[in-house]
């Protein structure tokens, strides 16, 4: 071959590498973004399956709470059902529930402490501000 043949050869050749790049390039974000659609499903997945429990675990919560506050004794069948749902909640409120059932004698500001948990995991507070600027934005 001579030079001038060689030419469009090289570009033709440096074309079908820059594609063959861009290709790989395209191919691997378009896997990553594959992956994370999967692992974005999966985690929705699994908070749905989770919810009816936890909605379960709250509710027994609040009732334990109501029935401490007006200082009800607990029979042990309640602090067994209580202590496997608390399986359900997060770490920072379980922990907390936990320390609240394995005090000797639970005070106020413990069953405080749980409360706020309690409202802060649920986003009771965050309706409620919500709500709250709605109304104000009405008046």
């Amino acid at each position: 071959m001579t030079a001038p043949n060689l030419l469009p050869a090289l570009i033709g050749g440096g074309v079908a590498l820059v594609s063959a790049t861009l290709s790989f390039v395209i191919a691997v974000i378009t896997i990553r973004r594959a992956a994370n659609e999967r692992r974005e499903a999966r985690s929705q997945e699994v908070a749905v399956k989770l919810l009816p429990r936890r909605l379960d675990a709250y509710e027994k919560v609040w009732k334990t709470l109501l029935r401490m506050d007006e200082r009800q004794p607990l029979p042990q069948s309640t602090l067994d059902d209580l202590v496997s749902a608390s399986l359900w909640l997060p770490d920072s409120l379980r922990s907390a529930l936990l320390r609240l059932l394995l005090a000797d004698n639970p005070n106020s500001m413990a069953i405080r402490e749980v409360r706020s948990l309690l409202l802060a995991d649920s986003a009771v507070v965050n309706i409620d501000h919500a709500l709250g600027r709605l109304s104000k934005r009405g008046d």
